[in-house]
């Protein structure tokens, strides 16, 4: 899951960067972006008739199992919120903070370069520890490392430093939520649970754009980073409720 993760954070990073070479204008950046379809389909197409069946149908749909693992599929919708967020508004929060543009370029980039390399050492903690606890932990990491960015704003080595390590370990919510919930179920009630954590990760995206951006023009410039700590606060808060009932 670590270089699962790892090759996400690095898919997120080449984006821009083949937008740099392509260019935004006529075929060539669309036709790239086929390119890299074909290449990543490849595998799925020659694997897939081998894929082992799933046996007995699924415990419930994908809805219920909203409800069996909250830890993870709610992970995937802070996660799917962070994401969105960040990769659309960080740079602007940049800007409102007094940043030039190549400030906030390399905001973003310090964010998914932190994501790509402590992937593997996110991963690797997360099989030795109770992944909620950990899911937990990485939410009060979140939730705190929001709440200090205001505070460094105005120092841009620590502002930099602080959304490095920040969005090393926030990136490692999809994956470690991800493999909680393939340590918890099987066969088909696995793909209705991935079904799940996938609606709910698509959620994240839809909705977090329009809300952080209310909340950076309310309370500007850090009414993105409030925003970003109230939905970590929430998570934490369903996660940290589930253990005490000691549940999934």
């Amino acid at each position: 899951m670590g270089l699962y993760s790892t090759a996400l954070a690095l898919g997120f990073a080449a984006g821009p960067l083949l937008l740099s070479i392509t260019g935004t204008q006529g075929m060539t950046p669309f036709l790239a972006g086929a390119a890299i379809f074909a290449v990543a389909a490849a595998p799925a197409i020659l694997i897939g008739a081998g894929a082992a069946p799933l046996g007995e149908a699924a415990s419930g749909g994908a809805l219920a199992f909203l409800f069996k693992s909250p830890s993870a599929t709610f992970a995937a919708l802070a996660f799917g919120a962070v994401e969105t967020g960040v990769l659309g508004l960080l740079p602007v929060y940049a800007l409102r903070i007094g940043l030039e543009e190549a400030g906030g370029e390399a905001l973003l980039s310090l964010c998914l370069v932190g994501s790509a390399l402590l992937a593997f050492p996110m991963g690797y903690i997360s099989d030795h520890v109770d992944r909620r606890q950990f899911l937990l932990g990485i939410g009060c990491v979140g939730l705190i490392g929001a709440l200090a960015m205001p505070l460094v704003a105005g120092n841009f080595a620590l502002l930099g430093a602080l959304i490095f390590i920040w969005g090393g370990i926030v990136g490692a919510l999809y994956p470690v939520g991800l493999a909680h919930l393939g340590s918890r179920h099987s066969g088909a009630d696995l793909a209705s649970a991935n079904a799940a954590f996938v609606m709910l990760y698509s959620l994240g995206m839809l909705f977090a754009p329009p809300l952080l951006g209310a909340g950076l023009d309310l309370w500007n410039p850090h009414g993105f980073t409030a925003g970003l700590a109230l939905l970590f606060a929430l998570y934490c808060a369903l996660v940290a409720a589930r253990l005490a009932a000691k549940t999934a």
